[in-house]
């Protein structure tokens, strides 16, 4: 089991970390960062941008740590004779946006963000990621709100807990936080209740329902064609605003989640799963539907 904590208060300065912890029982903790991301067909897990990484013992002492050499994304922390776990305090570095980053970054601005879990998380090699369980929190600044697919076991003031989940489910199922925010339900069925979470730069920025009607018939064709499942999800990301669509109960996302392999952020072959669309607002209200690769993409014309 892993436990990740989440601190999200200095994403307008460009910075999201994290800790993690992990049990160990072993001479030498090899701890691996994600690789190969859902939705990307290279090793691009953007470890360059990891700026921090201090692991310590179940005492607190900061122990001594090496980089693998012959693979940058596994980190090799030789451990101490103190039992207990082993926390990692990682600092990442959200100031690269680019279209080789697009999907699988985390972005910050002065008053929204977008989380991609891949890139402040770290998980111990050999796990199965289908069946490691992660427990999950996440701090905001005041006043910042945040949308998921994950189910939120509790807030209080801005800390948010969500409900355990596997993770891969956790990379799979990325956040936006912000100041100015806006909830919709998109459509309600008999079967499902189909949400979005929208974030915008300012609150003139969130998009007026014209906007949103396509998408509410998206998600009601999505179920006419493919039927309900038990969760699916989509992402969709905007400029200026930032659009997560939350399915709860229909399959939106079954067009481009096909295949999904069992520990999916170290090789690029096997099953993989995806769950992003990605919706520019151009002012046009028609979407249109291009297939980049295994994923579907949706983009105003």
């Amino acid at each position: 089991m892993l436990r990740v904590d989440v601190d999200a208060t200095d994403l307008p300065r460009k910075l999201l970390r994290s800790r993690i912890q992990v049990d160990a029982e072993v001479d030498t903790l090899a701890l691996l960062y994600p690789k190969w991301i859902p939705g990307i067909h290279a090793p691009r897990g953007p470890v360059e941008n990891v700026a921090g990484f201090v692991p310590r013992d179940a005492e607190g002492n900061v122990l001594a740590w090496a980089r693998d050499w012959a693979a940058v994304f596994r980190f090799l922390v030789p451990l101490t004779q103190t039992a207990g776990p082993v926390t990692v305090d990682l600092t990442y570095i959200t100031n690269q946006p680019s279209t080789n980053s697009r999907g699988i970054d985390a972005f910050g601005y002065r008053t929204l963000g977008i989380i991609n879990w891949n890139t402040i998380l770290l998980y111990p090699e050999g796990a199965v990621t289908d069946e490691m369980e992660v427990q999950l929190t996440l701090t905001l600044s005041a006043g910042w709100q945040a949308g998921s697919a994950i189910p939120v076991k509790e807030r209080r003031d801005n800390r948010i807990t969500f409900e355990p989940l596997s993770l891969t489910r956790l990379v799979d199922s990325p956040l936006v936080c912000g100041l100015h925010d806006r909830q919709v339900e998109l459509a309600r069925t008999d079967v499902a209740s189909y949400l979005t979470d929208i974030v915008a730069d300012e609150a003139k920025d969130l998009p007026a329902d014209s906007l949103l009607q396509p998408l509410g018939d998206l998600v009601l064709e999505s179920e006419e064609l493919f039927g309900p499942t038990l969760t699916s999800t989509a992402i969709t990301s905007c400029s200026p605003s930032v659009i997560r669509c939350r399915a709860w109960g229909s399959s939106i996302a079954r067009v481009s989640s096909t295949r999904q392999k069992r520990t999916p952020f170290e090789t690029s072959t096997g099953r993989r799963m995806v769950s992003a669309i990605c919706c520019p607002t151009n002012g046009s209200d028609s979407l249109g539907l291009m297939r980049r690769g295994q994923s579907y993409y949706f983009e105003g014309r």
